[in-house]
């Protein structure tokens, strides 16, 4: 079974550019460390001092991703019960990086990948609480995303044959495909369109001593069908911390049901495009285990 890598980086980014861009832009900052940190599908990441970090599109996709958090963070930011990485200084696309880029306060942590969540109750109020405050409607000038927030539909395409090839291949039991099926007999949304996190995986919630302290990643913020974002509900936590969860969240059973439809999805495209990241395809295993358990 072929899968895609992750895509490459379009342009070269390296510490003496990033101490650079804050020289340049940021004089303030400028006598403070820089070191790479990390990069993900669209940004690097640069540690800046003790108390920042510097995040920058590494492919042209992701331009626009990082300024919709621009625009939108810091207004969601004072609503929203835990600190989300809104930018304390934007960078300008200039001569040496011509794209925008960010400057966030450093957070402590690590994300719940690397530090899986053991008390999953406490786990599911925060959440709950988190996507209750977030989940509220968006304007219409919100961004737009045709792959979250949308009705399962539009995905049924895209998914429907990787989950038959991988029911076939025994990479997920057969039972997955009618976790799908109920999602998509589901009665569809029918509110005004809410404010989505978008991408609320395990690697986008930060955990520090087994708390939940930020929700990070926001790229792809968007607005619509709140059962996009209840995936992190199957991806990062068990039954019990779902139930606290649906507590805080109180939503019907069809969108607990679109939900679970959507973290199938999820599920299995991480199990079919993670072939350079295992942490993630474990993932997905633990997903599609998950979604089985209810």
């Amino acid at each position: 079974m072929s899968t895609a890598d992750s895509p490459p980086a379009e342009v070269e980014i390296d510490a003496t550019l990033v101490r650079s861009l804050v020289a340049q832009q940021h004089p303030s900052l400028a006598d403070l460390d820089v070191r790479f940190l990390a990069e993900g599908w669209d940004n690097a990441m640069f540690r800046l001092g003790p108390s920042h970090l510097v995040r920058l599109p590494r492919r042209e996709l992701a331009v626009r991703l990082m300024e919709h958090e621009q625009r939108w963070l810091p207004e969601l930011a004072d609503r929203l019960p835990l600190p989300i990485p809104a930018p304390t200084h934007v960078g300008e696309p200039s001569e040496l990086f011509g794209w925008p880029w960010s400057i966030v306060r450093w957070m402590d942590g690590s994300d719940a990948i690397s530090s899986p969540l053991v008390n999953t109750v406490e786990a599911g109020d925060t959440l709950g609480s988190f996507f209750a405050a977030l989940h509220q409607p968006a304007p219409d000038d919100s961004p737009v995303n045709r792959f979250r927030g949308v009705p399962l539909r539009q995905r049924a395409e895209q998914l429907d044959g990787l989950l038959s090839t991988f029911v076939a291949d025994g990479l997920v039991p057969p039972e997955t495909r009618g976790v799908w099926d109920a999602g998509l007999e589901a009665d569809p949304y029918g509110g005004p369109p809410l404010w989505l996190h978008g991408d609320p995986h395990s690697g986008n919630l930060l955990v520090h001593n087994d708390a939940i302290v930020s929700v990070i990643d926001w790229g792809d913020i968007t607005s619509g069908d709140p059962a996009s974002d209840l995936t992190c509900m199957w991806i990062a936590l068990d039954p019990a911390g779902r139930r606290a969860a649906r507590r805080r969240l109180g939503y019907d059973d069809d969108v607990w049901t679109r939900g679970r439809a959507w973290a199938t999805a999820i599920g299995v495209m991480l199990l079919g495009h993670s072939d350079d990241r295992p942490e993630y395809f474990a993932l997905g295993h633990r997903t599609i285990e998950q979604v089985l358990l209810d």
